[in-house]
């Protein structure tokens, strides 16, 4: 939900980095699709450090870099 309203929002300001931005959402949600897999499968506690990994790199990757880019724009768009 969170994704698809940080979408909306980009659409909405015309973000021109929105295609690049919602594939990196989308590659998120795949993995995070395949993590939910194993875990209903039974996976053993590999599948919690590779969650952790997951979630880590896209803290430090994700938001802190493409959120913060939109984030900058939304500001400019804004002052404009």
């Amino acid at each position: 939900i969170h994704l698809s309203h940080e979408e909306a929002l980009l659409e909405n300001i015309k973000y021109p980095y929105l295609a690049a931005h919602k594939a990196e959402h989308d590659k998120l949600i795949r993995k995070l699709d395949k993590i939910k897999i194993q875990f209903e499968s039974g996976a053993n506690f590999r599948l919690t450090v590779d969650a952790i990994r997951l979630l880590q790199e896209w803290l430090s990757n994700h938001i802190l870099m493409s959120d913060k880019k939109y984030a900058n724009y939304l500001k400019d768009s804004v002052a404009e």
